[in-house]
């Protein structure tokens, strides 16, 4: 069953953040960016993620480094998506401006970590990875992924659950929520700012093709065709997060049944 923002009545007003989650402590917990710096260099420019029908994965990844969790507990980790402010925009002269009062929200869903709950120790080992959350503009959407509106601003927020069981049953014990204002971004069904685009392609792992090929020579445009393709053809793991595919290949399963 999906999972929705009313399950989670502490931090169920949306846009409004405790002052401790705010980059990365919460009491004893605390939260990192694993790739804080790639997430600043899209910031600087200003972040667009691409929302499609069938759900598009982002770009950079959230992954989040945690400690000071009791190793022998046993947590749940999710990820959900709010408004920024109460705007929507357009890119005009080179950068975003508002246009307008922002659409309704969708209510929120969230993506919960395949790996919950886990105990303390296996959260800890290693940095958390988020990769395969996806976000769409489908407002059939029912569970698997984020509906999010074009020309919107949004922001990411962690939240790591205390449990007592290997279960979903309500309630839960403790939640601490984080937030990263570098990982704010603009949801668009078309990349506006080429400086991102550009990033997006050096950075990037699977939009190799776009690299070797070179995008901005004239004498290389009809291998570009030719890169296009292969990133296309690429597994389901490679274009569900390729910044320039039109539409991902497949389409995974955003939340988990826990059994």
């Amino acid at each position: 069953m999906p999972l929705h923002s009313s399950q989670l009545p502490s931090f169920h007003n949306e846009g409004c953040f405790p002052p401790s989650s705010i980059n990365g402590s919460y009491g004893r917990v605390h939260l990192s960016l694993e790739n804080k710096a790639l997430w600043e260099e899209f910031y600087t420019l200003g972040t667009e993620m691409i929302i499609t029908k069938s759900g598009r994965r982002m770009f950079p990844s959230c992954k989040v480094i945690v400690t000071g969790l009791n190793p022998h507990s046993l947590y749940l980790m999710l990820v959900d998506i709010v408004p920024l402010d109460n705007a929507r925009y357009k890119w005009h002269c080179g950068h975003w401006e508002p246009v307008g009062k922002a659409d309704p929200h969708f209510p929120s869903h969230f993506y919960l970590h395949p790996d919950s709950p886990a105990p303390g120790s296996h959260w800890m080992k290693e940095p958390v990875s988020f990769q395969r959350l996806k976000i769409t503009n489908n407002t059939l959407e029912q569970c698997e992924h984020i509906i999010l509106h074009s020309m919107h601003k949004y922001q990411p927020r962690f939240h790591v659950v205390l449990t007592s069981a290997h279960t979903l049953t309500l309630p839960w014990n403790a939640v601490a929520t984080f937030v990263f204002p570098e990982t704010t971004f603009m949801a668009v069904t078309a990349y506006q700012n080429s400086k991102v685009t550009q990033l997006k392609i050096d950075n990037n792992p699977f939009a190799k093709g776009f690299r070797e090929n070179g995008l901005s020579c004239k004498k290389n445009r009809g291998k570009n065709v030719r890169g296009t393709e292969m990133v296309k053809q690429g597994s389901a793991e490679e274009t569900g997060c390729d910044p320039l595919t039109d539409e991902s290949v497949a389409t995974l399963q955003g939340y988990w049944s826990l059994h």
